[in-house]
C-alpha cells in the first residue's frame, strides 16, 4: 500500500481522504481513510511525505526522498523502469 499511497501523491498534493479514495481506484478494495492517515503518518514521520495547510486541513506531498522510494518501488515492481 506504500507505493500506492506515494504514486497518489505523485499526481499531486491530497488530504487522507482522496489519498483513501484514490487506492480504492487503484487497488479495486475498500481503503479507509484511518488506514491512509495511518500510511500517510509513517510516510511522513519517515520523511517521504510532508504536510501543507489547505485552508485548515492537512494536504499531503511528497518529497525528494518520496520520490525517489516511489522510483525504486516502481523498478522493483517493474524491472523494465529506468529508476
Amino acid at each position: 500500500m506504500v507505493y500506492d499511497v506515494l504514486a497518489t501523491l505523485w499526481e499531486g498534493p491530497s488530504n487522507d481522504l482522496q489519498v483513501a479514495r484514490a487506492i480504492e481506484d487503484r487497488l479495486g478494495t475498500p481503503c479507509s481513510r484511518r488506514l491512509a492517515d495511518d500510511h500517510l503518518r509513517i510516510l511522513r514521520t519517515c520523511g517521504f511525505v510532508a504536510t501543507r495547510d489547505a485552508g485548515g486541513s492537512p494536504s499531503y506531498v511528497l518529497t525528494p526522498d518520496g520520490s525517489a522510494l516511489l522510483a525504486r518501488l516502481a523498478a522493483s515492481i517493474d524491472p523494465t523502469e529506468n529508476p
